[in-house]
């Protein structure tokens, strides 16, 4: 296929901002609540963690197996082909009688017998290609209707209060429909260095969110939200329990960005895991 490397730090850092941040941000208040202060914390560096080590693995993955997409690096590097000349030697070091039994056999048979298990390892490698693919489709299929629903439930009171707009401007459908076409067009870039603007704008949106919500919080108290439950108000700073499990499946949703990693770095120019993991350390502390 085509390669395009002409991709940047800054751009695969901007595009990494938004995967990994995005509208979910918004949710992180309510999993350091479930969580408590300390322990989610922990689990927000650790979940960070494990998160950059994947990054790095997947890099080396990519340089080890010369493929470019999470699921055929996982089936490359668990099944990888070999020549005849390495199954050969696999065979004659296995040692015991099927040592024996191979220096036996005809180079036909030899041969016959390569190619009989290389079939089965492209097998296997098509069946872990298949499942990954489709946990990645429903991944982002679950995305996809969260952020449309977001983009549905926010955009109308805005224009109502906000635009003092009316009639078909406040319709969720309409704004449904919008965000179905900007997703399509968005989704036929070719390559995900091209939506490194849009990135960087979706950034711009978050920062502003989060800095009118922490200023509307302490500095106008009149306009707060107030729950009408008990436990909303309380501050757990230690508590450890079944809710704790909920923070770190936010969290892990938070970090799961994964399968975009091997395409943003086989954009970029000249690739090296290093350079990739400039990205990491560059988004993951914002």
């Amino acid at each position: 296929g085509e390669k395009i490397q002409q991709g940047t730090v800054m751009g695969a850092t901007l595009n990494t901002l938004c995967n990994v941040m995005g509208a979910g941000v918004l949710s992180l208040p309510f999993a350091m609540h479930n969580g408590s202060i300390a322990i989610g914390m922990v689990l927000l560096f650790f979940c960070g963690l494990a998160s950059a080590l994947s990054v790095y693995a997947l890099t080396v993955g990519c340089d080890a197996t010369d493929r470019h997409s999470m699921n055929e690096v996982l089936a490359f590097a668990l099944f990888p082909p070999r020549s005849l000349r390495e199954y050969e030697d696999e065979q004659r070091t296995a040692g015991g009688s099927a040592a024996g039994d191979y220096e036996r056999q005809s180079i036909t048979d030899r041969q016959a017998e390569y190619l009989k298990t290389e079939e089965k390892r492209a097998f296997r490698r098509k069946i872990i290609m298949v499942a990954m693919e489709m946990v990645v489709i429903l991944n982002n299929y679950g995305a996809l209707i969260v952020y449309a629903r977001v983009i549905a439930d926010s955009i109308p009171p805005v224009i109502a209060d906000f635009l003092g707009g009316s009639g078909i401007w406040t319709s969720r459908y309409l704004w449904l429909r919008l965000a179905g076409v900007i997703f399509f067009v968005l989704s036929c870039a070719r390559n995900m260095e091209e939506l490194k603007w849009t990135s960087l704008l979706g950034f711009i949106t978050i920062f502003y969110i989060v800095v009118v919500v922490v200023t509307k919080y302490f500095l106008n108290e009149n306009d707060r939200f107030v729950p009408d439950t008990k436990e909303a108000h309380e501050i757990h700073w230690i508590r450890f329990g079944w809710d704790s499990f909920r923070t770190m499946t936010t969290f892990g949703v938070a970090f799961g960005y994964q399968y975009n990693v091997p395409y943003f770095y086989h954009e970029l120019e000249n690739p090296t895991p290093k350079k990739m993991m400039l990205t990491v350390l560059f988004a993951f502390p914002i």
